[in-house]
């Protein structure tokens, strides 16, 4: 899970900063939160949760990616400064 986790951050970490689209940024790295959350809270029974919760954002992350990659990409170097 934990190696998962460091995967899925660099991930978001490059999607963040090659994305067009201010929103987009924001959507991920939530997504990422929240599944980071969801884990530990797995891992340490924090609250009881059904396992079916680290789902949800784990499939939303990936929505996101295939959605970013599809309609957010920059197509030069400025559009990505810009934010």
């Amino acid at each position: 899970d934990y190696v998962f986790l460091i995967i899925s951050f660099l991930a978001v970490l490059w999607a963040a900063k090659n994305t067009s689209k201010t929103w987009m940024k924001y959507a991920l790295w939530s997504s990422w939160i929240l599944l980071t959350l969801a884990i530990v809270n797995e891992k340490f029974e924090v609250f009881h949760l059904g396992e079916l919760v680290v789902y949800i954002p784990a499939i939303a992350l990936i929505c996101l990616h295939l959605y970013n990659r599809k309609y957010c990409q920059c197509q030069d170097e400025s559009c990505c400064a810009k934010g």
